[in-house]
């Protein structure tokens, strides 16, 4: 019985080479076709005996060429957080916790030709959450990762001892075939390619181009991401759940009580938000060769990983070490490298377009939450006071408590720091940045408030919902309520998990522990619009706190015939 296969081989060429290349080109092809079809016959007359053949059937001339492209899909749909409890079910519930697959074009392989080229993971470690400009941490030297690609050419390598071939065998060492036909074929495949447009230059994977790789790395416009049908879906469930709880509580109509309020509502800053989080924010720690630069928001960061890792991939082998058939062979190498390299950096830019948009998700369904669902717990406010009651100090006076800044601090907040640290029996340190205390209740001019606003970033693991763990970020917080009550200065905070708030609250009975997320500051520029963040990751993971120094503020507010509301003087130590 006889059975023939045919074997398509694709070579990619970019730009119109020159006779001489094709020739080049030609025989080191052909060379490594003859390489492989011998060992393959080989390995048949080892297993079949020597009478076993392998012809050599040429492709009918004429004969169509084929090519199989996969669709380049935009996003895909991730599991998504549940609705919260109580909140009206969605109609695609089941649906949204399947992933859909985005299909790619599989790149064709000419194995062992960067072989000593290691591959690139290009997902990213969490910079940590900050509210700082300056992110610490280490960058991620490109093209040093494990992938799971390689793990199966080196599978693919060991299993050829097995059928009693030598994987080191050189490839390029079997006697030669007449390479006329191929020559001519792959030179007339060129001048077609060229000829089919003719106004402009034929273009395909330039190693180390920036416009490519700004095509890998895309803009995401987060209207695209808005309309998508799983994040309207959610979107619309709250929205109706959030009308009707109005409409509960007030019994009247106005504002809040139409879902299309709400829509609008989260449509601005889910927007804002997304665009913040990949655009504008340094969320990712990664070192830019060129300018030292250590901290980038999230495209540039792709951007640079897959900038660096092109350039090493693209690295010329020295002329003295290798022959012109070797370096002919190892530039067609290089494109199939970039072409995994880029698709691995797409897949990678979209998952993380994909988890921004439905942890926004998270965000609006724990608003939803603090706004409608009781608490056994009283209201509570504290104020910042004016600056001038206490000064400020640098962070160097209290380096143990302080974060360095060139903001300054009020002293409250080293000894809160350090009641604190007492309490919780960690390290714990406050953040602070111009204006910061700016966004928070205040009484009189904002810029003469003192520093009583600061970040803290406790070293807490995350659970799968991008929050602190939740019984640990409780004990912590019950630890900032011991040190409040060691220091006798009230203290307020800003924490997305609503399970958390409530639990602490109610322990305090006070609503110490509220909401901030997807706001902006006052007169907010294009680059701080939905720029309030304090949870889920990667929407700046951390704890604001505000306090209030009770002595200072009894005597402060003494003076007013009416104070304001909620104001907590608690009791003196």
């Amino acid at each position: 019985m006889r059975i023939d296969c045919h074997i398509p081989i694709t070579l990619r060429i970019t730009g119109v080479p020159t006779d001489d290349q094709l020739a080049e080109l030609g025989r080191a092809l052909a060379r490594a076709v003859t390489a492989r079809l011998a060992e393959a016959e080989r390995l048949f007359a080892d297993r079949y005996g020597d009478a076993v053949a392998l012809p050599h059937t040429p492709r009918p001339p004429g004969e169509e060429r084929r090519e199989t492209k996969g669709r380049n899909g935009l996003f895909s749909v991730t599991s998504l957080p549940a609705t919260p409890a109580g909140f009206p079910a969605s109609q695609n519930d089941d649906a949204l916790g399947e992933a859909a697959a985005v299909p790619t074009a599989e790149a064709d392989r000419l194995d062992g030709l960067s072989a000593e080229v290691p591959p690139v993971d290009f997902s990213f470690p969490s910079a940590g959450p900050t509210t700082s400009d300056a992110v610490p941490g280490k960058g991620i030297p490109a093209a040093e990762r494990f992938d799971a690609e390689a793990a199966k050419r080196n599978e693919q390598r060991a299993e050829v001892p097995r059928h009693g071939g030598d994987p080191n065998a050189p490839e390029l060492s079997e006697p030669g075939v007449p390479d006329d036909v191929l020559r001519e074929a792959t030179k007339d495949l060129a001048r077609d390619w060229a000829a089919a447009v003719p106004d402009t230059p034929a273009v395909g994977v330039i190693p180390g181009d920036a416009d490519q790789q700004q095509q890998v790395i895309a803009v995401v416009d987060p209207e695209e991401l808005w309309q998508l049908p799983h994040i309207q879906d959610i979107f619309r469930n709250l929205a109706a759940h959030m009308a009707a709880s109005v409409r509960a509580r007030n019994k009247a109509t106005g504002p809040g009580t139409d879902p299309a309020d709400w829509l609008d509502y989260w449509h601005g800053r889910f927007t804002a938000s997304v665009r913040h989080i990949l655009e504008v924010r340094p969320t990712h720690s990664y070192v830019d060769k060129k300018t030292g630069k250590k901290s980038h928001p999230a495209r540039t960061a792709h951007l640079l990983m897959l900038r660096d890792a092109e350039a090493q991939v693209s690295t010329r082998p020295p002329a003295s070490d290798h022959g012109a058939e070797v370096t002919a062979m190892w530039a067609l190498g290089v494109v199939t490298r970039i072409e995994e390299l880029r698709r691995a950096a797409r897949e990678e830019w979209l998952r993380e377009v994909t988890t921004a948009a439905d942890q926004f998700v998270v965000v609006a369904q724990n608003e939803t939450r603090f706004r409608g669902e009781d608490q056994n717990a009283k209201p509570v406010a504290v104020y910042g006071l004016p600056e001038d009651l206490e000064g400020t100090v640098p962070a160097s006076a209290f380096p143990a408590q302080l974060q360095p800044t060139e903001a300054g601090f009020s002293p409250s907040v080293a000894k809160f720091v350090a009641a604190l640290q007492a309490a919780s029996g960690t390290h714990v340190q406050a953040i602070n940045y111009g204006g910061h205390e700016e966004a928070n209740p205040l009484v009189g001019d904002r810029k003469s408030t003192g520093k009583y606003s600061f970040d803290l970033i406790p070293d807490i693991e995350k659970n799968a919902s991008g929050f602190y763990d939740h019984d640990k970020v409780v004990g912590f917080f019950l630890a900032i309520e011991q040190a409040s009550q060691a220091t006798g200065i009230a203290w307020t905070a800003y924490y997305n998990d609503f399970g958390v708030a409530k639990e602490v609250n109610e322990q305090v009975r006070y609503q110490r522990v509220g909401f901030s997320g997807g706001g902006s500051p006052a007169n907010p520029t294009p680059e701080t619009r939905g720029s309030l963040h304090h949870g889920p990751a990667p929407y700046i993971l951390h704890i604001h706190v505000n306090i209030m120094p009770r002595a200072l503020a009894a005597q402060f507010f003494a003076g007013f015939d009416t104070p304001p509301p909620n104001l907590d003087l608690g009791e003196q130590p």
